[in-house]
């Protein structure tokens, strides 16, 4: 009974302590995205400075130490020292403070310390009195008057005349001003009293004010290539010419429940080296802005900054700190996993045709269904190569451009379409307002102009959803090109690039194709050499297709399988004629898939009509699909297979069977789909951009067409001639398998060519093409 009396204690204590736990970390403050906290020094002031009267002004910025003064003798009555009136403020100003004023006061022309305090007049009679008045608007809003002996005579030790802090309430809007008053009453018989200001400290004098008067509003924008771009409205009440220096930093990532940290392995980025650009945001008003270098990690961080204005302590490290934090994401991964879905509808492609076969009374033998698995498996590389439904990874890094209308200073819509003609390629700047890369990217666009002349066009396109023309006229003025400038209205243009919305170099081609883009900037050598290439097939090559052997090529092994062994022809043949046949046939496969785009690429249409194909091109794919999966091959890869065989020696089409060339055909026909999916812009590019160069480019257009087709059908080869290693046991599978391994394709791709289609559609109508 005991034993088990202290179990149930010791459960009851767990219990509690969890509970415990449980209350405490509920109670631990968390600070998410969006969280904003500035620490203000409370404490503001305005100096008075100048030798005398005359020259008195008040001021935001500290003394110059030179101390000033007006000296007096006996007065009957209050006489006026000044009035003084600070610059007018530029913010408005609607808040309660506690104001006080303040100015030191010594005795002058001889007498000593004491000569007032041994003086033994009627009462009062020995004094002095300094009498305040601040007014805004003309009206008073703080009044004071002190009054003291004054028994001091050094110029460094003078008596300190201090009004008290009253609450008052100031109310000032853009140019209003504060005024000084300050009058002297002095009392004591054969002396001079001095009032002063513009030294340290009380012999400073001025306005004292506790209370905050401002507060900086921080902002920070991720653009698409994860560089920050920060902007500070410093929202002081005098201006920026308040403002001593100020400096910021990025932190991160930091936990939730971190409010900042001092973790050197975290700084990740610092002002320090980074040109500070002032952005116009029209109507008189402007901010601070920077554009970062380090790309940013992925998760919440802190922009961290630290203000001082030249009134404030300057043994203060900051006279405003602020944290901003923000989150860093790995931009749109899109709403639907492509990885998943398509894993599963593999699978039941995979559960349909078997049971589909079963009730259609054809019972496949158990190393058929093996290799169904096998081939169901080595479709999965493919699978997870393809973007997510809703990904910015749908946009390739050799993308067509959309041909949106870019503004200039005149307020002129021009096409990007009217820019590439007649060049060989139009080089882009594109930057964010107040970015410092426009100016760095200026410079190299200089030197490729020097390089390349007038083979390219240059401009610079200020882009991003808060852009305006003022940008737009700030970056000409800054870079006092030879180029123009433009306004990426709405930002269409930047979101169908590569590199989003973000700074970066990007070349078009005369296809509208990407064929460079590199984030912030780029090198001179860099830009020179892309243009270059697109004389010779742009960035990608016929070699691309080696690189599907790996992947989808594995998967069409099995198509690729021999159905009978190889039988020596009763009448001779050309050596390698039925290499060259496999070839050829593929080839052909291949480019019937890729016509449309290139002679699109080619002939003067609109490219909404060009992206409208990619529509067209993929329910061209589910239609084969649908068919390959009904019948073992779509119509159109029979038609061209017996079209190629036709035109083949009669002893040729007598010894190989059709059947052999239509398969080859219709492994060309996939390989072309899945080059289709994987590099979209090869023949369009490659080919149609070369061939828009010129003269010379249209005979390098051929040589390249020629080299592309026969490149993809000796893919093809190589996939039939490694399927073919295994002997009897390959052609075994090829003669009871090929047709089950050709529908087996159809119900698999199926769902792929949908769910690319699907892709495709939805990023058209982000892009505002329809």
């Amino acid at each position: 009974m005991g034993r088990r009396l202290w179990v149930l204690v010791a459960v009851a204590l767990m219990f509690s302590l969890s509970m415990v736990n449980s209350v405490v970390a509920n109670d631990d403050e968390v600070f998410q995205p969006g969280f904003v906290e500035w620490e203000i020094n409370s404490h503001e002031r305005l100096y008075v400075e100048g030798a005398n009267p005359d020259e008195a002004v008040l001021q935001r910025g500290q003394t110059d130490s030179a101390v000033g003064g007006f000296s007096t003798g006996v007065t009957t009555n209050p006489i006026p020292v000044f009035t003084v009136q600070s610059p007018p403020v530029e913010e408005a100003i609607q808040t309660d403070v506690m104001m006080g004023v303040y100015f030191s006061v010594i005795l002058d022309g001889g007498g000593g310390p004491q000569a007032c305090t041994r003086q033994l007049p009627l009462p009062g009679d020995e004094s002095t009195t300094l009498f305040y008045s601040v007014s805004a608007n003309g009206s008073e809003i703080y009044s004071d008057e002190i009054s003291q002996v004054v028994d001091k005579v050094a110029e460094n030790d003078a008596m300190n005349f201090s009004g008290e802090m009253k609450n008052v309430t100031l109310n000032l809007s853009p140019g209003d001003s504060l005024t000084l008053s300050l009058d002297i009453h002095h009392q004591c018989a054969g002396t001079q009293a001095r009032v002063q200001w513009g030294g340290f400290e009380y012999n400073s004098g001025g306005i004292i004010m506790e209370g905050v008067l401002y507060e900086p509003e921080a902002r920070i924008l991720v653009d698409a290539s994860r560089r920050a771009h920060v902007e500070l409205s410093h929202n002081l009440p005098w201006g920026l010419a308040d403002l001593r220096d100020e400096k910021w930093e990025i932190w991160g990532p930091l936990d939730e429940r971190e409010k900042s940290t001092r973790d050197g392995e975290l700084l990740v980025e610092t002002s320090a080296g980074r040109i500070r650009m002032v952005r116009d945001l029209g109507g008189n008003d402007s901010v601070y802005s920077w554009s970062g270098a380090e790309k940013l990690p992925i998760g919440d961080l802190n922009l961290q900054f630290c203000l001082r204005t030249i009134a404030g302590d300057l043994n203060s490290d900051c006279h405003a700190e602020g944290i901003l934090r923000f989150e860093v994401d790995e931009g749109d991964t899109g709403f639907a996993s492509a990885g998943l879905y398509l894993t599963i509808t593999t699978f039941l492609a995979l559960a349909g045709y078997i049971f589909n076969a079963f009730r259609n009374g054809l019972m496949l033998p158990l190393p058929i269904l093996g290799a169904l698995l096998a081939l169901a498996i080595l479709t999965l590389p493919t699978i997870f190569d393809i973007p997510n439904l809703g990904a910015d990874a749908v946009i390739q890094p050799t993308t067509k451009v959309i041909d949106s209308p870019l503004v200039n200073l005149a307020g002129e819509e021009v096409a990007l379409s009217e820019l590439v003609e007649g060049h060989e390629a139009v080089i882009i700047g594109i930057v964010l307002p107040g970015s410092e890369n426009g100016l760095t990217q200026s410079t190299q666009l200089n030197k490729s102009i020097d390089q390349l002349g007038d083979r390219v066009a240059v401009i610079q396109l200020v882009t991003g959803t808060d852009a305006r023309m003022s940008d737009v006229t700030s970056l000409a003025s800054q870079v006092n090109s030879s180029w123009e400038v433009y306004l990426d209205k709405d930002a269409q243009f930047a979101q169908s690039l590569p590199t989003g919305r973000s700074d970066a170099i990007v070349i078009v081609d005369p296809a509208m194709h990407v064929t460079f883009s590199q984030p912030s900037s780029a090198a001179m050598l860099d830009i020179v050499e892309a243009v270059d290439e697109i004389a010779s097939g742009g960035p990608k090559s016929a070699v691309t297709y080696f690189g599907l052997i790996i992947g989808p090529g594995m998967f069409l092994l099995f198509l690729a399988l021999p159905r009978e062994e190889w039988t020596v022809p009763e009448e001779p043949l050309p050596p390698g004629l039925l290499w060259a046949s496999i070839i050829l046939a593929s080839g052909a496969g291949l480019l019937m898939i890729n016509l449309p785009a290139l002679l699109l690429a080619l002939l003067p249409v609109g490219m909404t009509i060009r992206f409208a194909l990619d529509i067209v091109m993929m329910l061209w794919m589910i239609e084969m699909c649908f068919f390959t999966a009904k019948r073992g091959s779509p119509y159109e890869a029979d038609a061209l297979g017996k079209l190629m065989h036709s035109l083949f020696p009669k002893a040729f089409q007598n010894w190989r069977d059709p059947v052999d060339m239509d398969r080859d055909v219709l492994l060309g026909v996939w390989l072309g789909w899945f080059g289709w999916l994987s590099f979209p812009s090869l023949f369009p590019q490659g080919i149609g951009a070369t061939a828009l160069t010129g003269m010379s480019g249209a005979f390098m257009a051929v040589m390249l067409l020629l080299l592309f087709v026969l490149t993809g059908g000796f893919v093809v080869l190589l996939l039939r001639i490694v399927s073919s290693w295994g002997g009897p046991f390959s052609r075994l599978f090829g003669k009871f398998g090929g047709e089950v391994f050709a529908q087996f394709v159809g119900w698999v791709l199926l769902p792929v060519a949908m769910w690319v289609g699907l892709n495709t559609a939805l990023n058209a109508f982000e892009l505002g093409i329809f």
